[in-house]
């Protein structure tokens, strides 16, 4: 099993590499529209994204971490893990169905009480300030809606 960790790191690397690059080519290309206002283009922000998934990709696949020994999983990681998809996926049902003005302080919330925050100084800025920051910056500054 010596070389095991080291090869499934290196397939991960390349699988990552993979996604990215068709995000980057076939995926982001068609599905953003151009537009002739704003000072970013909607594909810009997924294409760095995308291009860096190809770049942290390839950088796994070039050197990888694993030492080659089995290493045991912390159930409790994975589950915590799982909450967070489950409240991603729940967020992104209440904002199709409240928008992000409701959706996206309750998404901080969860996440920073999920993580163990819980200096009330930070989860007002987390909570209030992150999400009117995020609001104002697209729909203010990059004049494009959110729902």
């Amino acid at each position: 099993m010596s070389g095991r960790a080291p090869q499934v790191e290196r397939l991960l690397g390349l699988f990552t590499a993979a996604c990215g690059l068709a995000f980057a080519v076939a995926v982001i290309p068609r599905q953003t529209e151009a537009f002739d206002y704003g000072a970013l283009a909607p594909a810009d922000v997924p294409l760095g994204a995308a291009w860096t998934m190809v770049g942290a990709g390839l950088a796994q696949a070039a050197r990888p971490r694993g030492q080659g020994e089995r290493e045991a999983y912390d159930f409790a990681v994975l589950r915590r893990a799982g909450l967070l998809l489950g409240l991603c996926v729940g967020a992104a049902m209440l904002m199709q169905w409240r928008g992000f003005v409701v959706a996206a302080p309750l998404l901080a919330a969860a996440v920073m009480l999920l993580v163990g925050e819980r200096r009330p100084g930070w989860l007002a800025v987390g909570i209030f300030a992150v999400p009117a920051l995020i609001w104002a910056t697209v729909t203010l500054l990059l004049a494009r809606p959110l729902p």
